[in-house]
């Protein structure tokens, strides 16, 4: 039972897994990546937030647009040997742009995930 639960409570916290790096990703597989966090203000306008439907939310997924336009505008001219450049992550440490590519593909996943599942088990 306790098994169970704590089961249920990782599927919670990580609905779509835990965050995993993997070595050598192909142009493809950054050119995907980045196409996830190029898509992701859109999906979340999918999402039907609560508090858009209350409250003007334009402002935050405009700024989250205008990020993700400049943040893939940016990933997009990096040419393969860049995505190797290291940077220091506060909570990480040593990072490369190629792990970061895939951390922030991750994290965005993961948030939408939260928010359609709560939305879905909410009845929204």
């Amino acid at each position: 039972m306790l098994l169970e639960r704590e089961q249920d409570l990782e599927q919670l916290r990580y609905p779509i897994g835990r965050f995993q790096a993997r070595a050598g990703l192909s142009s493809a597989e950054r050119a995907a990546l980045i196409g996830d966090i190029a898509g992701l203000p859109a999906a979340l306008r999918a999402a039907e937030l609560d508090d858009a439907k209350c409250e003007d939310i334009e402002v935050s997924l405009a700024l989250l647009e205008s990020l993700h336009r400049r943040w893939t505008r940016f990933l997009r001219s990096l040419r393969d040997e860049q995505f190797e450049r290291a940077f220091i992550h506060p909570d990480l440490g040593r990072v490369t742009l190629g792990e970061g590519l895939q951390h922030y593909a991750w994290h965005g996943r993961h948030h939408l995930a939260h928010i359609t599942r709560l939305r879905e088990g909410m009845g929204w």
